[in-house]
């Protein structure tokens, strides 16, 4: 089997392990009170009237390396004969269409060591950057594209769970297959319900779950049934094309996602 793996959560899960994050509430300069957590800085903030910064300390590459190679292990946990490695680069086509995607993030939240440990990856596993779209197009088209039950995607993003064929949660321990019938129910639900991850709104008051119960089980006409919801809701066609774009894995290059 031949494994098509998305790294870019890895990056992230051995850098931050490697990292000591701090709230530091401050008024006019002057430290006040230092937190380990945001909801407790936010608690003090608010009576005190000050504000709060993000405080980073890093231990050393090396131990950052390690736990990234621990990671890697992982990933080959299951039986194959070759793979590939992809991590995030530069742009995404998804601004284009909806400059707000992930604007809810903390843009300080990159580990501080996330470029030499993208350039072990490259070195040590010959991973391929990734420009222009993400690292999840990627692995979705390629195991698209492939020869039926040939690949297995390596992620622990629930959003690939949109695209048919072998998984791999490399944290779980798990391997399962998605039908096609699974993968379309599986966005359709994303579709109602948004992804407050990566700030994709869908549509207001609807949740995983209230999707769930939207939409209890596949149906063949689920893209239908989407869009009289959005449109009985007050939203428009091309509102839904916004959040279909963003949620959309490729199933091949360069391909944009339409209602239409």
């Amino acid at each position: 089997m031949h494994l098509l793996i998305d790294a870019d959560s890895a990056l992230y899960r051995a850098g931050c392990a490697n990292e000591e994050r701090t709230y530091r509430c401050t008024l006019e300069g002057q430290l006040l009170e230092e937190f380990r957590y945001k909801s407790d800085a936010k608690v003090f903030a608010e009576e005190y009237g000050c504000e709060i910064v993000k405080h980073k300390t890093a231990g050393p590459i090396g131990l950052s390396l390690h736990n990234l190679r621990q990671c890697a292990k992982n990933f080959f946990a299951i039986e194959h004969d070759s793979y590939e490695m992809f991590i995030g680069g530069k742009g995404n086509f998804r601004y284009d269409y909806y400059p707000e995607y992930k604007n809810n993030r903390d843009g300080d939240d990159k580990p501080v060591h996330l470029e030499q440990m993208k350039k072990h990856l490259q070195a040590q596993y010959g991973a391929v950057r990734i420009n222009d779209e993400e690292a999840d197009d990627v692995v979705s088209y390629k195991q698209c594209m492939a020869e039926k039950d040939s690949t297995c995607i390596v992620t622990i993003d629930k959003d690939l769970n949109n695209t048919a064929g072998w998984h791999y949660n490399w944290v779980k321990g798990d391997m399962f297959y998605v039908t096609e019938k699974e993968a379309d129910l599986n966005f359709a639900r994303q579709l109602l319900s948004g992804d407050a991850t990566d700030g994709i709104p869908g549509l207001k008051g609807v949740a995983a779950k209230t999707a769930i119960k939207l939409l209890p089980e596949y149906r063949d006409d689920w893209l239908e049934f989407v869009k009289h919801t959005y449109l009985e809701r007050g939203y428009t066609l091309d509102y839904l094309n916004q959040m279909g774009i963003m949620l959309y894995m490729r199933k091949k290059p360069e391909e944009i996602w339409s209602c239409e």
